[in-house]
């Protein structure tokens, strides 16, 4: 997948569903139930779009966190250490399904930490609020537009809309 193709917006498909089922059974099996596994960010949410990434929360102990590490390598899933933080470790493979290719991401994070918590209340904010979303969607197109393939200038354009819908998804979260 080239830089452009990877900022490139796309509409939603039902198919991410599949997709992230299909990836899940996959991590599932490798785990051993050692994890909770999670769908998250845009493809997660119906009629969002976005750049065709499944993104996946991998949720565990914080003892469990090196040998899920270790099982998703074993697994194929590529460990890219500088793309994480110390909280998330990230992974990523890239995928071919029904002559359709799409990438995964997988953020191993601790069980119930602040990233697992962030990661699941941005996504059920914006899956409960259809607005919120189509906001983001917009967003989302026109930072694929005006970054043309540069990833740093594509997070940066979304970034105040994130930081503050995160802000907004908390809250929510806490008041439930």
């Amino acid at each position: 997948m080239t830089d452009e193709e990877k900022f490139r917006f796309y509409p939603y498909s039902a198919s991410y569903v599949e997709f992230y089922e299909d990836e899940r059974r996959c991590i599932a099996s490798a785990l051993d139930d050692k994890a909770s596994i999670e769908h998250v960010g845009s493809t997660s949410v119906p009629g969002l779009g976005g750049k065709r990434i499944i993104d996946i929360a991998v949720g565990t102990s914080p003892s469990g966190i090196d040998s899920v590490k270790g099982l998703l390598i074993e697994a194929g899933y590529e460990f890219r250490p500088h793309a994480g933080t110390e909280q998330r470790l990230f992974f990523r493979v890239d995928r071919v399904a029904n002559k359709d290719q799409y990438r995964v991401h997988v953020h191993l994070v601790e069980l119930n930490a602040d990233d697992w918590r962030q990661l699941i209340c941005f996504r059920d904010f914006l899956r409960n609020h259809i607005q919120v979303a189509h906001e983001y969607s917009r967003v989302k197109q026109l930072a694929a537009s005006e970054a043309k393939g540069d990833g740093g200038a594509y997070m940066r354009l979304k970034e105040g809309f994130i930081v503050d819908t995160l802000r907004r998804a908390l809250h929510w979260c806490d008041d439930k």
